[in-house]
């Protein structure tokens, strides 16, 4: 279905849908072909200017380098797919870009931050009533209150994050 959406993107010309089309087929795909699908959208965005575009395009690199370890460059991509997706007013995306740092920062071990971060993408979720990104955070916050021991404050969390799973029903 992705690849007839991008087809018809090429026939009409439409470099920011064919950049759309390039970043959904990246969720899809793994590895080096991951990589050159975000690389091509990356461009394509870059040339219509679509500054969301770029930012979504630069958090699915952070997400792909946090799933491969490298703890340093997902927060790099992480750090730049923010500064673009906040000019461009994206709160879920934005919600999205601190459950990610969060989540870098937690299998690194800065624990801290990891918190910092999962507070402010629920507090931006909580705002936008974004269930799913509500869900991943709080499951975050479970993650590191149960890894450094507060296991009252983890045991809360799970429980907000399954009450949210199961009002989404």
């Amino acid at each position: 279905l992705l690849q007839k959406a991008l087809a018809i993107q090429r026939a009409l010309g439409n470099n920011d849908g064919i950049a759309k089309c390039l970043l959904n087929l990246s969720f899809v795909k793994s590895g080096d072909e991951r990589k050159v699908l975000l690389n091509n959208a990356l461009e394509l965005f870059k040339q219509t200017k679509n500054i969301q575009g770029q930012g979504q395009v630069i958090l699915s690199f952070a997400m792909f380098y946090y799933l491969g370890n490298d703890v340093s460059r997902s927060l790099q991509y992480v750090h730049n797919a923010r500064t673009l997706i906040q000019q461009s007013s994206d709160s879920v995306w934005l919600a999205l870009c601190y459950t990610t740092e969060s989540a870098t920062y937690y299998i690194n071990a800065e624990y801290a931050k990891a918190i910092e971060c999962a507070e402010v993408a629920l507090k931006i979720a909580l705002a936008t009533r974004t269930s799913g990104i509500i869900d991943g955070a709080y499951i975050s916050l479970a993650n590191v209150y149960n890894t450094t021991g507060n296991h009252t404050q983890a045991q809360q969390c799970y429980f907000n994050a399954l009450k949210m799973a199961e009002k989404e029903g």
